[in-house]
């Protein structure tokens, strides 16, 4: 039935152009009607080059779009970097801060390490090994560590007397403390990760008589690098005596 609609608009089609253009014969009138039709469904469709010009611009496209995406994300990724560095460099500043501004006197200084007497606990004005406190970057683990002497709870004080050892000023406090790492009762309180680079400077040649530190931290998270500088003096200074 559709053939025979579509052969009648044909005939229909091509009596209609004979009759305008007064051509003498309707089979020539159907063949040249035939052509245009035939003519235009091949105009209509896509060329296989058409179809790769078409796929390399939406690729293209589709390209630009993700990079834009990516470098967004990037962007956002070191603005939070870049808050956490800050954040972290605060919190590691007021915390060196405050142990020096409560210590009596410097023990011992050099890069990645400071060995303070934190305080006088027994009041003879001597320092005894649970009065120290080191401060210490790790440089296997990139840590930053503070040290101090945490006796066992069944321990009597007879016993924690015998272990206190009392320390005259020409002690060599950055032994001591690395010896009393050793034990289990100087454990770590992890401060900060990712610290790659600690330096230490006092203010006097002589350990015992400097007043202000000042150390140089190098925090290192993903691609950011923050330095810091921290300077922190003692408030009430004393100087350690033989009891």
């Amino acid at each position: 039935m559709q053939t025979m609609k579509r052969d009648a608009y044909t005939i229909t089609t091509a009596s209609a152009l004979e009759a305008h253009s007064g051509c003498r014969s309707a089979a020539r009138a159907r063949a040249s009607f035939r052509a245009i039709v035939g003519d235009h469904r091949r105009l209509s469709a896509f060329t296989i080059a058409e179809l790769l010009i078409a796929l390399t611009i939406t690729s293209l496209i589709a390209l630009t779009a993700s990079g834009m995406l990516f470098a967004t994300i990037r962007a956002t990724d070191d603005r939070t970097d870049r808050r956490h560095v800050i954040v972290r460099s605060a919190v590691i500043g007021k915390r060196i801060t405050a142990e020096v501004h409560g210590a009596l006197s410097f023990l011992a200084a050099s890069d990645d390490e400071l060995v303070i007497w934190a305080t006088d606990g027994n009041a003879n004005g001597a320092v005894n090994l649970d009065e120290i406190v080191l401060l210490e970057r790790d440089n296997a683990t990139s840590e930053l560590r503070r040290y101090a002497i945490v006796w066992p709870s069944g321990w009597d004080q007879a016993t924690i007397d015998a272990a206190n050892t009392v320390y005259t000023p020409a002690a060599d406090f950055s032994a001591v403390a690395a010896a009393a790492k050793g034990t289990g009762n100087f454990p770590a309180n992890v401060w900060s990760t990712q610290l790659t680079a600690m330096g230490v400077t006092l203010d006097n040649v002589t350990v015992q008589q400097a007043r202000l530190a000042t150390l140089r931290l190098t925090l290192t998270v993903g691609d950011l690098v923050e330095n810091v500088v921290v300077a922190a003096s003692i408030r009430t200074p004393q100087l350690p005596a033989v009891e």
